[in-house]
């Protein structure tokens, strides 16, 4: 199994795990409240805005010229996620709502790649 085999089933399990967490939350009577899926889009919104320069710097890295599958793999996740924080605000705004204000553990995670 290559690199990029291995890396790629890590995201699947990982949508997979997320998938069947949120479906069990919606079947177990719905527990999520309107608050919480908010915060959650609002989360979204900030984790996912901007994503993909993260993504394409990994890909211009030198040390990956070699690594032509990896590099393509990284430009095209780039570009999946690079609109993914719209659909959070279109969720908020079905509430009328805009996005919370950014929190702290998503600063950090933006500071950890600038």
């Amino acid at each position: 199994m290559t690199d990029m085999e291995r890396i790629e089933g890590r995201i699947a399990d990982a949508q997979v795990l997320f998938a069947e967490l949120f479906q069990s939350v919606l079947s177990n009577g719905g527990k999520t409240t309107v608050d919480q899926y908010i915060r959650y889009l609002s989360f979204q919104y900030h984790l996912t805005r901007g994503v993909q320069r993260y993504f394409l710097s990994a890909a211009a890295h030198p040390d990956l010229a070699r690594r032509r599958r990896l590099r393509a793999f990284l430009v095209d996740f780039a570009s999946e996620e690079e609109l993914h924080y719209l659909v959070a605000a279109s969720d908020l705004l079905q509430f009328g709502l805009k996005p919370l204000p950014v929190s702290f553990d998503v600063e950090l995670w933006h500071a950890y790649f600038e």
